[in-house]
């Protein structure tokens, strides 16, 4: 799988607004300060939507088309730790002629394939693309990485707020700093895939060989914002 390559960039952003007031002495002085930090992080898991769609005299013929259907697409996969699979949504309804009448049943059935191991993802999708239609394509940030981000980005968040404090403290005269409150915001929102459509081969038709897919994930932003009060002694 081709990977773009690309350069992991920190960005802190501070800012100081304020309310220094000695307004009666014994009130303490207070600040509030605000830090941030993001990062962009390449997406790590994927989500893929199979599907199959089937016209019918009954409704049962219908069931039966779209049950056979992911069933056989299912028996191409062999069971790996690299992704798992799950039924996505399944129904059934009348379908309608130009005229408005009832014309048989139509129905749609989807399988789902998430995985963090994207050669893995590939592989399956490959296989299962030979039997279902891909209907969706969707990246996004497994929590586990997105935890790790963010825990790196609190660390530098947490060494600037202070330095900002401190700076603060020492700009106005006073020797320290108390942090009274903290509040935290995030995480950033993950991006997603545009829709990607592919029409299955004939379920009559010999198996093709495997489709060729090569998944490409995009850069999501993980942010962290702190924001805070702050007295000065």
């Amino acid at each position: 799988m081709k990977m773009t390559h690309f350069i992991v960039a920190s960005l802190i952003t501070l800012g100081l607004s304020t309310g220094l007031s000695l307004a009666q002495s014994s009130q303490p002085v207070t600040a509030s300060l605000q830090a941030s930090a993001s990062k962009p992080v390449l997406q790590d898991e994927v989500k893929i939507v199979f599907a199959h769609e089937a016209k019918g005299k009954t409704a049962a013929e219908v069931n039966r088309a779209l049950a056979q259907a992911i069933e056989q697409a299912r028996a191409l996969i062999t069971p790996t730790k690299g992704f798992t699979l799950s039924n996505g949504s399944f129904r059934t309804s009348p379908a309608y002629n130009k005229e408005g009448r009832t014309d048989g049943w139509q129905g749609r059935a989807e399988l789902v394939l998430t995985s963090s191991d994207l050669p893995a993802a590939e592989h399956a999708a490959g296989m299962l693309g030979t039997q279902l239609a891909i209907a969706n394509i969707q990246f996004s940030l497994s929590a586990t990485k997105r935890r790790d981000e963010e825990k790196a980005l609190l660390t530098e968040v947490a060494k600037s707020f202070r330095d900002r404090a401190q700076a603060a403290a020492s700009a106005f005269g006073f020797e320290r700093y108390k942090i009274m409150s903290l509040d935290f915001n995030g995480p950033g929102a993950a991006g997603a895939a545009p829709v990607m459509m592919r029409s299955a081969a004939p379920m009559s038709a010999p198996a093709p060989e495997p489709i060729k897919l090569s998944l490409e994930p995009g850069l999501v932003q993980v942010a962290i914002d702190v924001s805070g009060k702050v007295s000065f002694e």
